[in-house]
């Protein structure tokens, strides 16, 4: 009973306290769940459609905690994603993607900002230049060609290709960036998630590659902004950086 009554007086706040942000109309909710009972996950398509003919093309909904703005007109979807594209395209910030991230100072989840700026520069420059992407030609020709191998060796018997395409994506993403494939064997593929990445490549008895990987560029790219005189803050890429890059690059 002692507990009821704190909950009851806690509802009754939640009531009638009056919104501090002019939100678009919507259906009205229930306290700390919001819309989530009402909403058809059969049909999501048909529900929100609905909802757009009784209260026009935004639409403000809450699934517990999180509110959320549908947007149902071409018109006003225009002006979100390209007149007020600013305002809305950064990622909201989630515990887990900025653990990931190392707090978001990636790419993938950074808001947008002079930093967001200064790391899509280092990628288009440094990491994804149409020099770049040629010098691993090599990389996607000899991926290809091992996958037609391993796809004629089973000539005759059924083949799973959406795996064998999955498998073609890892790996060359793999040697792309850390330098090394996946599955080489069960062993190295057992052990792939506790590879110490940097370290190896940091390590002066490591074998010289025929061509630098991600790591090996970003690495580079390290020691070249520390040495410059005229570097800023935002222009240092610290080990943070490299790893956070990496993390993204490994689980997204």
């Amino acid at each position: 009973m002692m507990l009821i009554i704190p909950l009851i007086i806690t509802l009754i706040i939640v009531l009638i306290k009056p919104a501090r942000k002019r939100n678009p109309p919507g259906p009205p909710g229930l306290p700390f769940i919001g819309n989530l009972l009402q909403f058809d996950k059969a049909n999501p398509h048909i529900y929100l459609q609905r909802l757009s003919q009784k209260y026009g093309p935004l639409v403000h909904l809450r699934h517990g905690s999180t509110p959320i703005l549908v947007v149902t007109s071409s018109r006003t979807a225009k002006q979100i994603l390209k007149t007020s594209d600013l305002s809305f395209c950064s990622r909201p910030p989630i515990a887990g993607q900025q653990k990931l991230a190392y707090d978001g100072i990636d790419m993938a989840f950074s808001p947008y900002n002079q930093h967001w700026r200064q790391m899509r520069k280092i990628c288009v420059l440094h990491l994804l230049s149409p020099k770049q992407v040629f010098s691993f030609r090599a990389v996607r020709e000899d991926e290809v060609r091992r996958m037609i191998s391993k796809i004629s060796t089973r000539f005759g018997s059924p083949c799973n290709l959406s795996d064998m395409a999955m498998s073609l994506a890892s790996n060359l993403i793999c040697r792309v960036a850390f330098g090394r494939r996946y599955d080489d064997d069960e062993y190295d593929k057992m052990r792939f998630d506790r590879l110490i990445l940097i370290d190896e490549h940091l390590d002066p008895c490591r074998a010289k590659p025929d061509r630098p990987d991600i790591i090996d560029l970003m690495i580079e790219l390290k020691y070249q902004n520390s040495s410059s005189s005229s570097s800023s803050s935002l222009d240092l890429i610290t080990w943070d950086h490299i790893k956070a890059l990496l993390m993204v690059i490994l689980y997204m």
